[in-house]
């Protein structure tokens, strides 16, 4: 028998325009608040967040933490909400801003709001956080024990989001269908939570190879349109869904594998973005399967309509970074996870698999600019 527990959702998630204004008051009122944000987040969304707190009658400490999310700062920030007297934790930012809030708020056993400026990371949603160290190296999952209490998305503030980081959050969403998909063996698949974890991903892939490109195009041109909320909104609910009704068992495959272990490599980490270091791992895991599988080119040509960077280069390696890179692959084959894949995977085929991956996605950016 499977055993489940299931982490589905936030408390509340409210996704429209003008959320932090509207909404922000009737959930936080007459108390000390922590915020935690980043920089740049803050200066798009400060404005609306002090005169929502404000409207709310709510005092408040902001913190610019930077980009990353680790023990030892987190810890440090629990400890200012403690001695704040904080009765909220309210993360502004980016995916691991959102980590961290949640973690301080785990940390100091107080509630968390959060508000994401870029537009669909599934961390807004999950109760876990992923945890780097201090350099935003070697991350591991680290589950919570309460959800977000509060997630406003606000399609004002996104807006203005790159739209690079649009398409870079399809792609990750995109990795719940290929990874949970490769991991379920046919008996599981009749479990209730995994057949609705499947369900969701396929529902969450089908709608974004339909809506996705034209969603990245539109917020390019600085439209908020239907097209673009609806990316949103599936990019971040239907993930945290699918993930939160499945075990660990089901959620790591090579696709997020290589983009744990290409954190090591620093010319990608300021080069790359999550998501595009995650597609590229979808290739390479699909090329694992079958190297004639049947969906690379479509999800290459989806690549190159969101203009993500689908080679080595384009990721930030150099010819210097190879033998790191060399060191990537040996860490994917050290992964537990790795031993339950219905592929065999040894460094030979990783390293093919990842030079093929390169020479498709060369191949596919020549011929989109044909």
């Amino acid at each position: 028998m499977l055993s489940q527990v299931l982490r589905t959702a936030p408390i509340r998630y409210i996704a429209q325009s003008g959320a932090i204004k509207h909404f922000l008051p009737c959930y936080l009122k007459d108390v000390h608040v922590l915020v935690v944000a980043g920089r740049t987040a803050w200066e798009r969304a400060g404005d609306v967040m002090q005169q929502a707190l404000s409207a709310g009658n709510c005092s408040f400490h902001l913190i610019h933490a930077g980009q990353q999310c680790y023990w030892q700062l987190a810890e440090e920030l629990a400890d200012q909400a403690k001695d704040l007297d904080a009765s909220w934790v309210v993360g502004v930012g980016g995916g691991k801003i959102m980590d961290l809030a949640k973690l301080v708020g785990e940390i100091a056993a107080l509630p968390v709001a959060l508000i994401p400026t870029t537009p669909t990371t599934c961390a807004c949603w999950t109760s876990l956080s992923v945890v780097y160290d201090s350099e935003g190296k070697n991350p591991a999952s680290s589950e919570l024990q309460h959800s977000p209490d509060l997630t406003l998305v606000d399609f004002e503030i996104l807006a203005s989001a790159p739209a690079r980081h649009l398409a870079a959050g399809i792609l990750d969403a995109l990795a719940k269908w290929y990874e949970i998909s490769s991991l379920v063996d046919t008996t599981d698949r009749h479990h209730p939570s995994i057949w609705t974890a499947l369900n969701n991903a396929k529902l969450c892939r089908d709608l974004l190879f339909e809506r996705g490109p034209k969603a990245v195009s539109e917020l390019g041109q600085g439209q908020m349109t239907e097209t673009v909320e609806q990316a949103i909104w599936v990019s971040m609910a239907l993930p945290g869904i699918a993930s939160g009704m499945v075990t660990d068992r089901y959620k790591f495959s090579i696709a997020h594998a290589f983009y744990n272990h290409l954190t090591r490599i620093e010319n990608a980490r300021k080069t790359s973005l999550h998501g595009e270091q995650v597609a590229f791992g979808i290739v390479i895991q699909m090329l694992l399967m079958n190297p004639v599988h049947s969906e690379i080119n479509d999800f290459l040509r989806l690549c190159m309509g969101m203009n993500a960077p689908m080679t080595l280069n384009g990721l930030g390696l150099h010819e210097d970074d190879y033998p790191l890179l060399d060191e990537v692959i040996s860490g994917i084959l050290s992964e537990p996870g790795i031993a339950n894949l219905p592929f065999s995977t040894s460094k030979a085929s990783l390293w093919a698999a990842v030079q093929e991956a390169d020479r498709r996605g060369r191949i596919s950016r020549q011929n989109a600019h044909i």
